[in-house]
């Protein structure tokens, strides 16, 4: 079998009874034309595009049906948007949901439920917010903004990179209000906001949640350099792990014991890499040019597949497994 006929394969497969699950990363890579285009991955193989080649930044699928979500690439000419594309082993084909067509719009969350996205957006405001909204057919339905401005202060208070937790109760996000640029919590319907990362002279940035919803990982950004941060849901001080070069975008795996990042390696390739939560490198997923906004999956092995078209359906990796107790914050890391 061609890669470009393979599903969506394992990197890791575990089997109870009759039923076998299957894990593996969306990401957006550099193909070979040189686009920047929606990927998949299996861990023993190398990366391939979705489809014939779709071009736009951080996958993420839809709970439930095979649709990805992600936003196009802005040009001179043209703001990011939002893009919604169904299952392309079926033919399916891009269309666009923006809220305002006419402004940046990026960086989609789903709802564990698959009917809500949140989303950054310039729609109020040039500095831009976080809006939740229903996906209907014909696009976007309820809008609000989440993270509208606080005391009536404008320009100044962008709110970035949202995720939404595993109980669909909590939408983590990077803001600014605080003047830094740090990891809030707010309820989902955007109340109770509260701040999560603290400090000065860095930025914190793309929280994920652990499938038990009781850890945050997050990116930092200090002068020169960026790592992974791991924090208590509930505050505290974040704990940082020893990577073998500037890593970005964590995402959780469903046994909430390893993460999904981008590492910029010593020999100059970023890459994907699977690690642990004390920072050792499991494996990495060589591919050439910057790949970045890794996003887990679960599917079915191939051999399922092959007879049965209900595994056409892929869905997000969800539960709350058991995981490490988060060890105690190593000073000036």
């Amino acid at each position: 079998m061609s890669l470009q006929g393979r599903s969506f394969l394992a990197l890791l497969i575990a089997c109870t009874s009759a039923l076998c699950q299957a894990e593996a990363l969306l990401f957006d890579g550099v193909d070979a034309d040189g686009r920047r285009v929606l990927m998949r991955s299996e861990l023993a193989g190398p990366p391939e595009r979705i489809g014939a080649g779709i071009e736009g930044r951080r996958p993420r699928l839809r709970p439930g049906d095979g649709a990805i979500a992600y936003h196009s690439i802005a040009t001179d000419l043209e703001p990011s948007r939002l893009m919604l594309v169904g299952d392309v082993r079926r033919g399916a084909v891009p269309r666009e949901i923006s809220l305002d067509r006419w402004v940046q719009e990026r960086e989609i969350a789903w709802s564990p439920d698959g009917r809500h996205i949140a989303f950054f957006s310039q729609h109020h405001e040039a500095a831009g917010d976080i809006f939740v909204a229903e996906v209907g057919a014909a696009g976007l339905l309820g809008v609000r903004n989440l993270t509208a401005p606080s005391g009536g202060a404008r320009m100044i208070e962008p709110d970035v990179t949202p995720d939404w937790s595993p109980d669909g109760l909590h939408i983590a996000l990077t803001s600014y209000r605080g003047r830094v640029p740090a990891i809030w919590v707010f309820d989902a319907d955007g109340t109770r906001p509260r701040q999560l990362t603290r400090g000065a002279g860095f930025g914190d940035y793309f929280p994920a949640w652990s499938p038990d919803a009781k850890l945050v990982a997050f990116q930092r950004n200090d002068p020169g350099h960026a790592r992974i941060g791991l924090v208590a849901a509930t505050g505290g001080e974040p704990m940082f792990l020893d990577l073998p070069g500037d890593a970005y975008q964590p995402a959780f795996a469903p046994d909430g014991q390893r993460l999904a990042v981008a590492i910029t390696f010593p020999d100059g390739e970023r890459d994907l890499a699977v690690i642990a939560l004390d920072g050792r490198v499991l494996d990495r997923i060589a591919h050439p040019g910057d790949d970045q906004n890794p996003h887990w999956i679960v599917a079915p092995p191939q051999r399922d597949c092959a007879r049965d078209r209900a595994c056409l359906r892929l869905d997000p990796i969800r539960g709350a497994p058991s995981r490490p107790a988060l060890a105690p914050s190593r000073p000036g890391r």
